[in-house]
């Protein structure tokens, strides 16, 4: 009789969950310092709440850790959009050749925050989670901040930098190691990490996060927006969340089954097991993404590093860089193959020698990208910035010997400040009285100037060829997130050919991981 009551209770214990291991979240994010603590970044974690109801994790613990704890008013966000605001904008240019007069700073708007997003309270929070999670617990890592490419790749290959607060030097990939190797071994931890130069951190599969050293033991597996060489997207002050286009946003999509702003999305269930695993979401993101961020992954780390393409002396199921694309598709996972086709189809792409063509159009477009440089700056120095380089970057400005319509400024703002010259003192108490008393009567002496029209239209000419080259640059992106999968799918079909039995079985034990789901009903 007690061997059937405990019978009956292992069994509920095993049905109710009780026996199973514990899920536990953490979100570390916001900028180092208020000139890049944007409010996308919050927003992120914001965002982060409802994903986790959705999936049903909303029970499990969850620390978030955000730019200065919430004490102060550091988040970045813009002036709402007005007739008057937009005046101002303007102004912003003429008198101090700047468009950072939209911003404002707002307080975090959360009571949960455990504190600031620093090296000490990373650090800690790793030296308290390594007394409490246990063997075949999970852990999931989120962070929505900036991050910074490697200084030295000579002697550092790909140790890129993620910015806590207070702290412009970077926390590097290997400092972050140290962190993860505090947890026992067979915690289960899954990175998600939105940072510029993200890639590199795919580098935690080695010990001491140094590929030419041996695998890590611990069980660990990451997703990251971009590549180690890269800048990301995502990195806003705008206010909507319409506006939000970044890695985590499309990636969350896929997990939950609806975009940002609650509709629904088509379900990326690939393998048709009814449910969305990681890679199933980071399929989904190459897909639906558009940025110019190119998704990177643990395992396709370490295919790069252990396996290779065919070389003479190979046998023949060893596949080249150019393989026939029925090749690559009879290679590839169900998820591969439906990235591969759509991204495909999205660019127009046929045939059996389609890698072929897609380097050649890779190269058609970056030859156009080179040339569009030649008159300004990438779509991505526009739209992305290393945690360095504030939101307040003169990204619209004209320099006094780089334009000729620096001169048409000057004399806007001589013109201006003739009338008005407490204008052009910063902090002058007047200034802001000026603007709210005067404000109808500065825009039209300004409409009378010779110069006005054409520097404001040449203010959204330039602002619509950023998007042009922005578009240009997307393309690109998508040509290479073709190439880099399919890169993958030949590179894993070789390694058991090329590389050593530790290699084969680390890799399938990182793609185990990283065909796990966070949804607890699943």
């Amino acid at each position: 009789m007690r061997k059937l009551v405990l019978r009956g209770l292992l069994l509920s214990f095993a049905v109710t969950g009780v026996l199973s291991a514990d899920t536990r979240i953490v979100t570390f994010g916001g900028g180092s310092s208020p000139q890049n603590d944007q409010v996308s970044l919050l927003s992120n974690v914001h965002y982060f709440d409802r994903v986790r109801a959705l999936l049903h994790v909303d029970k499990a613990p969850n620390e978030v850790y955000f730019a200065d704890g919430g004490h102060d008013k550091v988040v970045q966000a813009t002036a709402i959009d007005d007739p008057r605001q937009n005046v101002i904008d303007l102004l912003g240019m003429v008198l101090f050749n700047t468009n950072a007069v939209h911003l404002r700073f707002r307080q975090a708007d959360r009571t949960d925050i455990a504190g600031g997003s620093t090296q000490a309270n990373l650090e800690k929070w790793f030296d308290n989670a390594a007394g409490q999670l246990s063997p075949k617990d999970r852990l999931v890592f989120y962070f929505t901040g900036h991050g910074g490419g490697d200084h030295d790749r000579k002697t550092q290959p790909r140790n890129t930098t993620l910015y806590l607060w207070g702290s412009n030097d970077g926390y590097t990939m290997k400092q972050f190691v140290k962190q993860l190797d505090k947890l026992d071994p067979k915690v289960e931890t899954t990175l998600l990490m939105v940072q510029c130069y993200s890639g590199g951190y795919a580098n935690v599969i080695y010990k001491e996060g140094d590929p030419a050293k041996s695998y890590s033991d611990h069980a660990r597996a990451g997703f990251f927006s971009t590549i180690s060489t890269r800048m990301a997207a995502g990195c806003t002050a705008e206010i909507d969340d319409e506006d939000y286009h970044e890695f985590s946003t499309a990636f969350f999509e896929a997990l939950t089954g609806e975009t940002r702003t609650g509709k629904p999305v088509a379900k990326a269930d690939y393998d048709h097991d009814g449910k969305v695993s990681y890679t199933e979401a980071f399929g989904y993101t190459m897909l639906n993404s558009p940025t110019i961020d190119i998704p990177f992954c643990t395992s396709d780390q370490l295919l790069r590093d252990k396996s290779r393409y065919y070389k003479d002396g190979d046998v023949d199921n060893v596949l080249p860089e150019n393989a026939p694309w029925s090749k690559v598709m009879a290679a590839a996972t169900p998820t591969e193959k439906v990235v591969l086709e759509e991204l495909s189809r999205q660019l127009g792409i046929t045939g059996e020698d389609r890698l072929a063509t897609a380097v050649t159009k890779a190269k058609a477009l970056n030859d156009k990208m080179t040339a569009d440089n030649r008159s300004g700056r990438t779509a991505a120095e526009a739209t992305s910035r290393p945690a360095t380089r504030p939101t307040t970057t003169r990204q619209n400005g004209f320099g006094p010997l780089a334009d000729p319509l620096a001169e048409a400024r000057i004399r806007l703002r001589t013109a201006v400040l003739t009338h008005w010259p407490g204008l052009g003192i910063p902090l002058n108490p007047d200034a802001m009285k000026t603007l709210d008393t005067q404000l109808d009567d500065i825009t039209a002496f300004l409409k009378t100037q010779p110069d006005y029209d054409r520097f404001r239209k040449v203010i959204e000419q330039r602002q619509t060829i950023s998007g042009i080259r922005r578009s240009t640059e997307v393309k690109w992106v998508q040509v290479q997130r073709l190439l880099e999968r399919a890169k993958s799918v030949i590179l894993a079909n070789n390694l058991s050919k090329v590389a050593d039995d530790a290699a084969v079985q680390f890799y399938r034990r990182l793609t185990v991981l990283e065909n796990k789901s966070l949804d607890m009903a699943n």
